[in-house]
């Protein structure tokens, strides 16, 4: 399948974590969805969001959403 996925954890995350997401994505590459991109952020948890490596996280969001929009 040909519609991008990012999917993105902490590796602390108490509901999947590293192992979860890891679990996740190994599912979608299963199924055939062959543009696949896993971010781990080491040391986070839930809510990448309101971490405090925040910044980080928003603007790897926004640089995959900018590298697979097609114009």
């Amino acid at each position: 399948m040909e519609l991008p996925i990012l999917i993105t954890a902490g590796e602390k995350d108490p509901v999947g974590g590293e192992r979860g997401l890891l679990r996740l994505a190994s599912h979608y590459t299963q199924t055939g969805h062959n543009e696949l991109t896993v971010k781990i952020y080491p040391g986070g948890r839930h809510e990448m969001l309101n971490e405090i490596n925040r910044d980080q996280v928003t603007a790897d969001w926004l640089n995959w959403i900018e590298e697979h929009i097609q114009e």
